[in-house]
């Protein structure tokens, strides 16, 4: 185990199996990553920083070919870290993270530019949780998701942007026909795209809650049912839990990359989060 004195941040691009024990804040977390049982290449990438602004977790998952993708994501995550670390403590959070998406977003147009022509359409989707003061900001693009479990249930923060889920939306499939439809890999925004914005959200953090940070190697493999099983588990830890859910993608066939990020507000979390008079 890696502490947050030794392991500021940590990425990964082939395997990651990391657990935060979180003494200081009152937030436990485990990272996994991995390449899956088909594709040889790895483009998820899984990250933590410790910033100004408090402490930020993140998943990427690349997409636009073989080596653009795994180059996306690894710096997609690279520059959040970057610049998320230069903002001071008393920026806005919701500004701050829609600044540094803007960043990561000219440094990937700059990658390429320069780049082969392999990297011309690399992208990411990106999914990320930071915690500051008392509440857990989410920003999502394209289909990583995040989950919270609070009194045994279960609860998406994020919805995909993906053509089936707009279709969703519109009545035009169920959830069910969704998962096996044709087009469920078609994003409609992804972190490489001009224009494309993090959508945000902010959720007061309570002691006991659980969220889940996971790309769709996870979601689109493993059963749902079984997902939220492993999250509700009374007094499970977050090593526990993420290692379940990384047993659950790789028994459904694991057909691509899979990242899982689980994090816990613990009863010190009361402690460490308490206004003072």
């Amino acid at each position: 185990m890696e502490n947050e004195e030794t392991a500021p941040h940590q990425r990964a691009s082939q395997i990651t199996n990391i657990d935060f024990a979180g003494e200081s804040t009152g937030i436990s977390s485990s990272l996994r990553c991995h390449p899956g049982l088909v594709r040889e290449e790895n483009q998820d990438c899984v990250g933590r920083f410790q910033i100004p602004l408090g402490e930020i977790f993140l998943v990427l998952d690349g997409v636009g070919g073989r080596s653009g993708g795994a180059r996306a994501s690894a710096l997609g995550l690279e520059e959040y870290g970057r610049f998320l670390a230069g903002l001071p403590a008393e920026t806005d959070p919701l500004d701050g993270l829609q600044r540094a998406t803007t960043w990561v977003k000219e440094r990937l147009e700059e990658a390429k530019r320069s780049g082969p022509p392999a990297m011309q359409e690399m992208a990411s989707t990106v999914a990320l949780v930071l915690i500051h003061k008392g509440v857990a900001y989410t920003g999502h693009i394209g289909d990583s998701r995040v989950y919270r479990v609070r009194g045994g249930q279960c609860t998406q923060l994020t919805r995909d942007h993906s053509v089936v889920e707009r279709m969703i939306a519109e009545g035009l499939l169920s959830e069910e026909q969704a998962q096996t439809h044709p087009s469920s890999h078609i994003l409609t925004r992804s972190l490489g795209q001009p224009g494309a914005s993090l959508e945000l959200s902010s959720h007061e953090v309570r002691a006991g809650d659980v969220m889940l940070l996971c790309s769709d190697g996870l979601w689109a493999y493993a059963q749902a049912a079984a997902v939220q099983q492993a999250l509700v588990k009374p007094g499970a830890s977050t090593p526990f839990i993420a290692d379940a859910l990384l047993h659950l993608a790789l028994a459904g066939e694991a057909g691509d990359n899979i990242s899982v990020v689980v994090l816990r507000a613990g009863e010190a979390w009361k402690e460490a989060n308490r206004v003072q008079p």
